[in-house]
């Protein structure tokens, strides 16, 4: 390894001595000397060939030989990380808590080393008390770093808990932004539960039912010891689809979880209904009135949804339809109001048993 002490003379170490000299860090005449000092060992630390090698010095040693840290000294770790250098970043981070840096000002740094999936780097940063938040676990989650996502949870993050009083726990966040089995694999494998629900009854199935593809939603299901008792109101979020899995997924449901075809988003939760009555909560019928389609609306017109159920606002599924102009799904209601189109009612297992 080559020591800090063989190049202390050459123009490239004043250059890099200097260099937040010449782009104007702020320092007083009082701190040169210690500035001076301590830039030479951290040239003296960042030509390591990883932290092993890092030279030891006690932290109060360290503490009596330079002042406190600056904003801009912990924002070149910052960078060091963005620019992929990791082992001048964990030289920075080391230095920054040996000299007794709040942790809470490293946050942006454990946000950066998740960022470059350091592993390493994130596992000293947590071990020594940087704290994460939620844009630290988003991050771990879109990028599928699953021994980051594990560190996370090994240093105290609960899987399952609700992302806001109104958004659903960390699987739901995973569902919509990222549907990968093998992360998928990690939720269930660590512990998670579909159907944990907010304060306003959506769960982490929920998302699935409107977003995720049939096998992502037969996993989910598999997971779950009784689909009869599922929360989340799934069918109102299923005709929602508007995709090439929409018809499969709406007779998955009516299949496996068996809802009350004729149910009434949030009635079931007095928070969410105060908060939403105003938009107009009806049955899943309503729902598919809005924006959904023809094939889906004939699913639940099949399996026993009731046309003359008004939503909260006091209208029907047709009249949602004619509000929301959706035509397909209007003349379909409007012909089964004059009895021009007979409904033909199906069992759950007969309309679903090729999606199973």
């Amino acid at each position: 390894m080559v020591r800090a002490s063989t190049t202390y003379k050459s123009p490239a170490f004043v250059a890099a001595l200097l260099s937040p000299l010449l782009l104007g860090a702020p320092l007083s005449l009082i701190s040169l000397t210690h500035f001076v000092r301590s830039r030479a060992i951290i040239m003296d630390i960042n030509i390591c060939q990883s932290v092993e090698d890092l030279p030891a010095m006690p932290s109060a040693q360290l503490r009596d030989l330079w002042p406190p840290p600056t904003d801009w000294e912990v924002h070149d770790a910052e960078q060091a990380l963005r620019f992929g250098d990791t082992t001048r970043a964990a030289a920075s981070f080391l230095e920054l808590l040996q000299r007794g840096t709040p942790v809470h000002k490293l946050q942006d740094c454990l946000h950066a080393a998740v960022k470059l999936q350091a592993d390493e780097l994130v596992h000293q940063m947590l071990s020594a008390g940087v704290p994460f938040n939620m844009l630290i676990i988003k991050t771990a989650i879109q990028q599928k770093a699953l021994p980051i996502l594990s560190l996370l949870k090994r240093y105290g993050w609960d899987i399952n808990q609700e992302e806001a009083w109104c958004i659903p726990p960390w699987l739901s966040f995973a569902l919509k932004t990222n549907p990968d089995i093998e992360l998928l694999d990690w939720f269930l494998g660590n512990g998670v539960d579909p159907d944990k629900a907010c304060q306003i009854g959506t769960t982490p199935l929920s998302t699935a039912a409107a977003n995720a593809s049939l096998d992502v939603i037969r996993k989910v299901f598999s997971s779950c010891p009784s689909p009869t008792s599922l929360r989340g109101h799934l069918l109102h979020f299923a005709v929602r689809r508007s995709d090439a899995e929409a018809d499969a997924v709406v007779l998955l449901i009516l299949n496996s979880v068996q809802p009350h075809i004729n149910a009434r988003m949030w009635e079931d939760c007095p928070l969410a209904y105060e908060c939403f009555k105003l938009t107009g909560l009806g049955t899943a019928l309503h729902e598919t009135a809005k924006a959904g389609s023809v094939a889906v609306a004939e699913i639940l017109l099949r399996h026993g949804a009731d046309i003359s159920i008004q939503d909260s606002c006091g209208r029907t599924a047709r009249e949602v339809a004619e509000l929301y102009d959706n035509q397909p799904v209007l003349d379909l209601l409007r012909d089964v109001e004059k009895g021009h189109l007979p409904v033909i009612r199906v069992a759950h297992d007969e309309a679903a048993a090729r999606y199973r």
